[in-house]
């Protein structure tokens, strides 16, 4: 039987923070359209929508955090990924352009992780821009492993479909589906 070689010795653990980590209260980003008409999208909505020529976007519900919970079951995962794996190996990946409130959040609570905001465009597969995010990672240092953790289906498939590139690296994805972690294969 041939064993897969393993390149590396780090594990990259990398969590969203919107219903992943944290659950708050919906916030909308606002679309004020050239005729006058205003359009609110959740997160949902904003992966599907598709600009119109002179759409202004007001993000000023996303510079805070509306009543955030911790999600117990990946909250605790997540300070074990800290204490074990460490800080340079952890990353709050959102789809937030903005990371400052979440910076805030982890500060208030003493935590020091590395957040990274990709400012995910409207219409757009956040999956795509994670797992391009992921793979920049993975080209750049020496990890054998990959842990990732989102609420979001189209994130976790996009990322679960690097391991196919990366067949010397190990995958483990995690979709947090109302609060329970559920392991993707």
């Amino acid at each position: 039987m041939n064993t897969p070689v393993i390149i590396g010795n780090k594990k990259l653990c990398v969590f969203d923070f919107d219903f992943t980590l944290v659950a708050s209260g919906i916030q909308h980003i606002y679309v004020h359209h050239e005729n006058g008409d205003k359009t609110h999208l959740d997160s949902m909505n904003w992966s599907e929508y598709k600009p119109i020529p002179g759409d202004k976007f007001d993000f000023s519900e996303l510079e805070y955090l509306q009543n955030p919970v911790k999600i117990d079951q990946t909250w605790k995962t997540f300070l074990d990924r800290i204490w074990t794996h460490g800080y340079d190996h952890t990353y709050i990946l959102s789809a937030r352009g903005s990371t400052t409130p979440l910076e805030k959040y982890f500060y208030d609570h003493g935590i020091r992780v590395q957040v990274v905001g990709i400012g995910i465009p409207p219409g757009a597969n956040n999956g795509i821009y994670k797992a391009s995010w992921i793979e920049a990672k993975l080209d750049s240092g020496d990890y054998h492993h990959v842990e990732f953790y989102d609420d979001r289906d189209d994130c976790t498939q996009e990322v679960l479909a690097l391991k196919h590139k990366y067949p010397h690296i190990g995958f483990s994805v995690w979709q947090i589906i109302n609060g329970e972690m559920k392991h993707v294969t």
